[in-house]
């Protein structure tokens, strides 16, 4: 199996990356968008996850990890396909009034992007649990670090900014939190 592919190489534009890239984005960009869309607008899952990818080529530039790809695809996907959905049963009503999208018959099973971490449809519960085991282990320093690095793609000055905790600590912070919690494993 092909190892993720290269970041640095993404930004460079390289043709061989993003092709590898597409076809590692696009298995998590059609399932977000099946999820979405669904059978009333199953036609539009493949051009939505493909729309999904091309969106992310103008934002790569801005992100330092593969994962941050990945989600910012899954997020995409399922922003495009919640609007395709609203723009196919948004009905103008008398003066201008449109019809919300939860009011149509069928369409509150619509995933909300807030409610939960749309990848985490793809880790299993027994993941979840081994992790939120590990992470008791950790210092609130760490888990916060840690956190805000790996989940929420921070970088190390704006985790600096949001804790005020030294710049330079961060990395050593994250390592650490790293190693405690593979040490558990």
């Amino acid at each position: 199996m092909d190892s993720d592919p290269d970041i640095r190489l993404l930004k460079k534009a390289d043709q061989d990356e993003w092709d590898k890239a597409f076809r590692w984005l696009m298995p998590n960009a059609e399932q977000v968008s099946r999820n979405v869309l669904g059978q009333k607008l199953q036609d539009q899952i493949k051009d939505n996850a493909i729309e999904s990818i091309e969106a992310v080529i103008d934002k790569i530039k801005g992100l330092n990890r593969i994962t941050e790809v990945r989600a910012m695809v899954i997020k995409i996907a399922h922003n495009k396909g919640v609007d395709k959905l609203r723009k196919h049963y948004s009905l103008k009503k008398g003066a201008g009034n449109v019809v919300s999208l939860n009011e149509e018959e069928g369409l509150q099973d619509i995933p909300d992007s807030n409610a939960e971490s749309l990848d985490s449809k793809y880790v299993n519960e027994d993941t979840i649990a081994k992790l939120e085991k590990l992470m008791k282990t950790l210092s609130e320093k760490e888990k916060k670090c840690l956190i805000s690095q790996y989940l929420h793609g921070k970088s190390h000055k704006e985790i600096s900014q949001k804790y005020d905790i030294p710049i330079g600590s961060i990395g050593v912070t994250v390592s650490r939190a790293m190693k405690k919690m593979r040490d558990q494993l």
